[in-house]
């Protein structure tokens, strides 16, 4: 699943920054700010690394979660949604230590809801599995620019 390959690439990255930036953010808000910007070159390494190995081994992974390499393309989408994903959760983890349950898990809620809504009319029209890699993007993208949004708003660096 999505989830469980950011985790195998987050290896601890997020909770190491939502524990140092929480900290810091108690005791001296200005270097929570330096925390949060060092984690970003992290991150974006991270997300590159999700979106190479996708590009590079898109044929590899169609055929081993679909047996057929017909779809490398929704392969290296899958990898732009999952690069997405890596840096919305360093926003998330932020948005966290600032106490903002009820927008992370409204934010959660719509990537669900496009998620399921991909998935029931997929089922319905019984096409392939291209329909709800877009919508696995779709979703992504949604929630990076709602947890930005309030990102902006809530920390405002």
């Amino acid at each position: 699943t999505m989830h469980g390959a950011i985790s195998l690439l987050d290896s601890g990255v997020t909770y190491a920054l939502g524990l140092q930036y929480t900290r810091r953010m108690v005791h001296d808000p200005e270097s929570a700010k330096n925390i949060f910007f060092s984690a970003i070159p992290v991150y974006l390494a991270l997300a590159v690394i999700a979106l190479l190995g996708f590009s590079l081994f898109r044929e590899k992974l169609s055929f081993w979660a679909f047996n057929t390499d017909i779809y490398a393309n929704e392969m290296f989408i899958f990898g732009f949604a999952l690069a997405l994903t890596t840096i919305d959760s360093m926003l998330g983890t932020v948005l966290q230590a600032h106490e903002k349950i009820n927008i992370i898990a409204t934010g959660r809620f719509l990537l669900d809801l496009i998620k399921v809504a991909g998935v029931s009319f997929m089922a319905l029209s019984h096409s392939s599995p291209t329909l709800i890699i877009w919508f696995i993007l779709l979703s992504t993208t949604v929630k990076l620019i709602f947890d930005f949004y309030y990102f902006s708003i809530i920390v405002a660096f």
